[in-house]
């Protein structure tokens, strides 16, 4: 739960500043 919570706001944000982590992780 935490991490699917947890990914899709920390993802959605970081996608949104920082593509290039996303693409690291």
């Amino acid at each position: 739960y935490l991490q699917e919570a947890g990914w899709a706001s920390d993802g959605r944000v970081i996608a949104c500043t920082q593509p290039r982590r996303l693409a690291v992780q």
